[in-house]
């Protein structure tokens, strides 16, 4: 029971140096279940904010607006694998780290490593007859405006849904440059399937200030020259 703990116990317990609990095991113990939420959270609402100030861009034939990743997806992903190979690298540096805590904290730092690099290819097309989204994950999804029964802004995984009337999910990542164009889209295509909410709980997610959405009208008419001079 807890309370039968003695404090000489509990001191000789967690003494630093003991091979029982060292101070690298317990820094890279906290590393791993409390720094990690916090970093991917201020990365996150940085990152937010870089690519929704980002200019979209527009393919070849002018018939789709392109989002893609920037720079942000690889170099986060580096970093989180050079965090990796540093954590995995320490008990060889020192021998008091336990071997299965740290291997478990470079394969938490892999995996996201490995995801942030699947998710820099990532796109999403976007024209006035729909979405697509490619996705190493997902392949390749399509979804025309016309069918989009809902849409909500999942603050918990940081991405758009977009379900249809016959069940289909899809889903748009926030970091992709020009983001901001998917957002104007969804306000004024969806207005009454929970695009303005939707917009507006990615927006207070990022610290973002969301203008009001242009009249629909204005909007069609000016579409073409919109999406290749937004930034």
């Amino acid at each position: 029971m807890l309370h039968d703990v003695s404090l000489d116990g509990l001191h000789q317990r967690f003494e630093p140096g003991t091979s029982a609990c060292s101070r690298e095991a317990l820094t890279v113990d906290l590393l791993a279940k409390l720094g990690l939420p916090l970093l991917l959270g201020i990365l996150w609402v940085f990152a937010a904010r870089k690519s929704a100030k980002s200019a979209a861009e527009v393919d070849a034939s002018g018939e789709y607006v392109v989002l893609r990743h920037g720079a942000i997806a690889p170099l986060f992903a580096a970093l989180f694998g050079g965090v990796a190979v540093v954590v995995a690298a320490l008990p060889l540096v020192n021998s008091t780290v336990p071997v299965s805590g740290t291997v478990f904290s470079a394969v938490i730092f892999g995996l996201f490593a490995l995801g942030l690099w699947a998710e820099a290819h990532s796109t999403v097309l976007l024209n006035d007859h729909g979405i697509t989204t490619r996705s190493l994950w997902t392949g390749r999804q399509s979804m025309r405006w016309d069918e989009v029964v809902t849409i909500a802004f999942l603050r918990s995984r940081r991405l758009f849904e977009l379900r249809s009337r016959d069940g289909r999910r899809l889903l748009v990542r926030t970091l992709l440059r020009g983001i901001h164009v998917f957002a104007d889209q969804v306000q004024q295509r969806l207005t009454d399937f929970g695009g303005p909410t939707a917009v507006r709980d990615w927006a207070e997610r990022a610290r973002l200030e969301r203008p009001a959405p242009a009249a629909r009208d204005d909007a069609e008419d000016q579409a073409p020259d919109q999406s290749r001079d937004l930034s």
